[in-house]
């Protein structure tokens, strides 16, 4: 997830959004630049208004959420046009991360998508996971057809 996260990482870095550290019982890293890629500094309330703000009508506002804070971001998420893509860890395991896809001005309903396993049991990348990183595949988080804005 190198590539995620340095893309998180430089929209914590420029945004002027107030920030925040979550109330999380992980101590953090030692070093600067991990414990901010893994941290979440964000007021998802914030994050959420501005991005959907700046989104086109039908457009989407796709964010890296944590597991733990997506009771608070689903009081706050619009009735349509949600999806959640959980990032399983491994088969076994809950999911730490998810990838939430809004479309705005979407009626559809909540769509809980079957996310993707990163990693086998002996640590090394799925093959699904090792494509989308190592070379460039695209990962679709919802097909195009179930965010359609005209569908209720």
């Amino acid at each position: 997830m190198g590539i995620l996260c340095r893309l998180v990482r430089s929209m914590l870095v420029r945004t002027e959004l107030k920030t925040a550290y979550s109330l999380s019982s992980d101590p953090g890293s030692p070093i600067e630049g991990r414990d901010r890629a893994k941290r979440d500094f964000a007021v998802l309330k914030d994050w959420l208004t501005s991005g959907l703000k700046r989104a086109r009508a039908n457009g989407t506002l796709t964010m890296i959420v944590r597991a733990d804070r997506l009771r608070e971001l689903m009081e706050i998420a619009p009735v349509g046009g949600v999806a959640l893509f959980p990032l399983w860890p491994r088969s076994q395991d809950a999911a730490h991360r998810a990838i939430l896809q809004i479309r705005k001005g979407s009626k559809a309903p909540f769509l809980l998508m079957p996310g993707v396993v990163l990693h086998e049991s002996d640590g090394q990348y799925t093959r699904e996971a090792n494509a989308i990183l190592r070379d460039a595949s695209a990962l679709t988080i919802v097909p195009q057809a179930l965010l359609d804005p005209d569908r209720v």
